[in-house]
């Protein structure tokens, strides 16, 4: 003890460098391993949230898709019923067009004083989708009319007193049978593939604004996938992904499969439709609002340089749409008849044309539903007697109603629910009665399906089984989590990660309210990010410059919770994970003039602080042309161009 005692004692007045070093050491490990504990064990972040992990997270990666309230008092508000749609007629009905024959609808005394003509119209093949290919003028025999062979016609009439100026200008469509390659009949194993689809339709604003149509489809056997998630932003890539099963354009955690640039043509893509056609299929492809098409955005991309399907309505559309008639009419009509009906009108014919026979139909509309919450509202009573009407005729037919997401612009985006709504897409299923009698495992399988997490791959997937006509049980399993047939078992729950669904569309995360100013932080990175990203473009050009954004408030805020085994290390049990990290989405105004309402994921690295944007901004708000000197998809959601002085 006594020369223990001394050694230290002279240890104490004699100290080596090399001890006090290892002593320092000693000190840095012990205090590190402190702060190891202390992390560790609870964040100091996340602590204020650790109490409501339990009840707000799953204990398991599982998604489980939230079943939401249609009627939630959070966004009644946002809610209204609307009139009807009322078409004024700008001009009387001077032609008429049936059963491929034009003719005058007027009397006699009318007839003889007027001179009409007429041209056909379609598609430029091998040009582009813009460029018409038009007919010479034929005049139109005043007593006789004329047999038109080919599917669009434009009409012109002038006044014989009047020679200079038409009075009257319509287009008209109907569906001419292609005699170009055999229509194989359809059957039980070889059914008719009927998709009809509203853009930016959630499940909950369909129940909202179509009640008359949800209830038809639930009458006639239509299964509602009620866990139907996006895998993506915008209509564009949710669309590659039901048509081709591809991704079509990069995120953060997934490569796009396919090219993704501006001004491309879309001839060569893998679309579902080449599956239908190529097994003895007649097809059709029908969208309205040429100026926004999904194929041809703002003339950035190029459409089809070809006919995409044996019948292809865009022709129509952009021969009137640009009309000064058209523009003249009352919003959302062409004249005298609602442009929604005017298409559905061609859907009909494309089906009473060919009774019996196999079809695949890919009927879209985005007119009422792509800018406005409620308006589709108007429709219900159209696409209501729709269905019914044509409840008989499906039955030799798979129909799909369905869309790409929900709203992304509308002030229902500025909650909760309805940020949640617009990861969540409307689709509805039905079987024939004949194939569900003999397939009867393939209801049972769509039943069960309905209460997971579907996706668009989904979607696709099961097109792509349809067009094998094997509906036998024994049809193989599905060997990727990533797309499953909807008529085969989905055996296990997936994660996002695995269905391919980026995190910020994911809406299996819990997310937390919190007060504004806890995500102020989180806001102020945002913004600096968006403005960073907005900088490099001014540096590129002379022209324009986008206004810097600047913080006027935050119009939401949430965090998402993790699951619970992310929190918890899986294999220290009872020990919460290093490198956890906080998912901080906000929804922020800018001042004026770009008022923009934007919205992203900020994460924040709970030991570096880091604050990081991760995937797309999106934008709460309509922008109209503000952002019209800039073509990159970021860019076109924030930027409002002024021009340089």
């Amino acid at each position: 003890m006594t020369s223990m005692a001394f050694h230290f004692r002279s240890v104490r007045k004699k100290p080596s460098v090399k001890r006090l070093l290892f002593l320092g050491f000693c000190a840095f490990v012990i205090f590190k391993g402190f702060l190891y504990i202390s992390n560790a064990t609870v964040p100091l972040e996340m602590q204020r949230y650790l109490v409501l992990l339990a009840e707000q997270s799953s204990d398991s990666g599982e998604c489980n898709v939230p079943r939401l309230d249609p009627w939630d008092p959070t966004i009644l508000k946002y809610y209204a019923k609307q009139g009807k749609l009322e078409c004024t007629a700008l001009q009387s009905n001077v032609t008429s067009f049936r059963d491929g024959i034009l003719t005058l609808q007027v009397n006699n005394e009318f007839r003889d004083s007027v001179n009409c003509k007429y041209r056909t119209f379609a598609h430029n093949n091998g040009v582009s989708d813009v460029d018409l290919l038009y007919s010479e003028y034929i005049t139109l025999d005043n007593e006789k009319g004329a047999r038109v062979d080919k599917e669009f016609v434009e009409v012109e009439c002038v006044k014989k007193l009047l020679p200079f100026g038409n009075f009257y200008r319509y287009h008209h469509h109907q569906i001419v049978p292609t005699m170009e390659k055999r229509i194989e009949r359809s059957s039980v194993d070889r059914p008719s593939v009927i998709m009809f689809g509203l853009d930016s339709m959630s499940r909950s604003n369909f129940e909202r604004q179509m009640p008359r149509t949800h209830r038809a489809l639930k009458e006639m056997g239509f299964v509602d996938m009620e866990g139907h998630v996006k895998v993506a932003d915008n209509t564009y890539a949710n669309w590659i992904a039901i048509l081709t099963g591809k991704r079509g354009t990069t995120v953060r955690e997934f490569p796009a499969e396919l090219n993704e640039e501006w001004n491309i043509y879309f001839d060569d893509f893998p679309l579902i439709w080449k599956n239908y056609s190529a097994n003895d299929y007649v097809t059709l492809f029908a969208e309205d609002r040429p100026d926004i098409g999904t194929f041809n955005y703002f003339e950035k991309l190029n459409g089809f340089k070809y006919t995409p399907t044996d019948h292809y309505f865009r022709p129509f559309w952009v021969s009137c749409f640009w009309t000064l008639g058209f523009r003249r009419s009352s919003e959302h009509c062409y004249q005298s008849a609602p442009q929604h009906l005017i298409q559905m009108n061609y859907l009909q014919e494309f089906i009473d044309k060919y009774p019996g026979r196999r079809k695949f139909a890919y009927h879209w509309s985005q007119d009422m539903s792509h800018d406005y919450l409620n308006l589709i509202g108007v429709a219900d009573d159209d696409i209501d007697d729709f269905f019914r009407r044509n409840k008989q005729k499906f039955n030799d037919s798979i129909v799909i109603f369905f869309s790409d997401h929900g709203h992304r612009y509308d002030s229902i985006r500025e909650t909760a629910v309805g940020r949640l709504e617009s990861r969540l897409p409307y689709l509805s299923i039905r079987i024939p009665p004949e194939m569900d009698k003999k397939y009867p495992h393939l209801r049972k399988n769509l039943i069960e399906n309905s209460k997971k997490m579907t996706t668009q791959f989904d979607l696709h997937r099961t097109l792509e089984h349809i067009v094998t006509g094997d509906f036998m049980a024994s049809f193989p399993a599905e060997k990727s989590k990533q797309a499953h047939s909807l008529f085969t078992p989905i055996s296990k729950p997936r994660t996002c990660y695995e269905a391919q669904v980026p995190e910020d569309f994911c809406p299996c995360f819990k997310e937390l309210k919190i007060p504004a100013d806890d995500a102020r932080e989180a806001a102020q990175h945002l913004l600096e990010y968006a403005n960073e990203k907005m900088a490099e473009f001014d540096a590129s050009q002379r022209e324009y410059e986008c206004t810097k954004l600047v913080l006027e408030r935050i119009t939401d805020a949430s965090v998402q919770i993790p699951p619970q085994r992310i929190v918890n290390d899986p294999q220290v049990q009872g020990t919460t994970s290093v490198g956890l990290t906080l998912n901080y989405r906000v929804a922020l105004q800018a001042k004026p003039p770009s008022s923009a309402i934007i919205e992203a994921v900020v994460i924040k690295d709970l030991d570096s602080g880091k604050l990081t944007v991760t995937g797309e901004i999106e934008r709460n708000n309509k922008y109209g042309n503000t952002s019209h000197c800039v073509a990159d998809r970021t860019l076109k959601k924030i930027c409002n161009c002024v021009k340089l002085k």
